[in-house]
């Protein structure tokens, strides 16, 4: 009785994973696309399902002065990197 409680318990432990306000979890099965991930808690079944965070983060916008000497602002970028889960 005490091997299938501990069992069980280790699957579920396993299978919920924490996808950080920063971040976005790309969730495969079997190796095909899924699902998106959102910020939060998210419940993946071990050994079939796998996730990839994708950290999002929107920068400060910043002065930009091109070669021509023209002043402008950059509003919008993002910056991603990809770790394996």
């Amino acid at each position: 009785m005490t091997y299938i409680f501990l069992s069980i318990l280790i699957v579920v432990g396993s299978s919920i994973r924490r996808v950080r306000q920063q971040q976005q979890g790309i969730i495969y099965t079997l190796g095909n696309y899924t699902r998106v991930g959102q910020p939060g808690w998210c419940i993946v079944i071990p050994v079939v399902q796998s996730m990839i965070l994708i950290k999002t983060t929107h920068p400060e916008s910043q002065k930009l002065i091109a070669q021509i000497q023209a002043k402008g602002d950059v509003d919008e970028e993002l910056y991603k990197k990809i770790v394996i889960v």
